[in-house]
């Protein structure tokens, strides 16, 4: 009786994990205009809208991310230093920085991945904004 109750057991925990959504470990590569882009962001959101997306830092072009398996919208940003600014009278001087990266790639984007599961290699090559 025991050994069928394992058995049930172990063949519940299988069908359960092939039910769930298999998730993608994505690696890659970010250019702006053929160049590594430096500091930045890049989130993918599932194309249909029904769940939330993933952020990954870009950094000296490459990114890591785990994301859900499917059709995803991809939006880059990144950062272009524009000089120093400071938030306050008697604070620290900061970076100033602006979007770097042009509008359809990031608020108005028209990139696109399917993400199968399991390890992919991807590269996106963006124009800067002018």
């Amino acid at each position: 009786m025991a050994a069928t109750t394992r058995a049930a057991a172990v063949l519940g925990l299988v069908l359960l994990a092939g039910c769930g959504a298999r998730e993608g470990n994505l690696t890659g590569a970010v250019t702006v205009d053929g160049q590594p882009l430096k500091r930045g962001t890049i989130t993918f959101t599932p194309a249909d809208g029904k769940k939330s997306g993933v952020s990954a830092p870009v950094a000296d072009g490459r990114f890591s991310a785990v994301v859900p398996s499917g059709e995803m919208t991809v939006k880059v940003n990144g950062d272009k230093v524009v000089g120093k600014q400071q938030m306050y009278p008697g604070a620290p001087e900061v970076e100033k920085v602006e979007e770097l990266v042009a509008p359809e790639y990031n608020d108005q984007t028209t990139l696109k991945v399917t993400v199968k599961g399991g390890p992919q290699e991807e590269t996106f090559a963006v124009k800067a904004r002018k």
